[in-house]
């Protein structure tokens, strides 16, 4: 069943569209991460009416040279928090 919607809002980083949904505008697919960091928000269940969503992943792609001291810093950061 396909359910009518529109676009309310966009956003170029994640603190607008969290700040649009706390507002009421809408709703966001967020991760579970973000769900414990922001207030205010409930998690929208079957009864919701919404399709469930399906799974995804994440990719990350580096040069294996060419990469400077601080990028591979940058890049362990941010697998170790992608992992966590």
């Amino acid at each position: 069943m396909r359910r009518p919607y529109r676009i309310a809002y966009t956003s170029p980083n994640i603190t607008g569209v969290l700040a649009a949904v706390q507002a009421g505008m809408g709703v966001s697919l967020l991760s579970e991460r973000m769900l414990q960091e922001a207030h205010g928000l409930q998690v929208l269940d079957d009864a919701s009416g919404l399709p469930p969503v399906p799974g995804c992943s994440t990719v990350l792609k580096a040069a294996r040279k060419g990469l400077g001291p601080g990028a591979r810093d940058a890049l362990e950061r941010l697998c170790a928090f992608m992992a966590g």
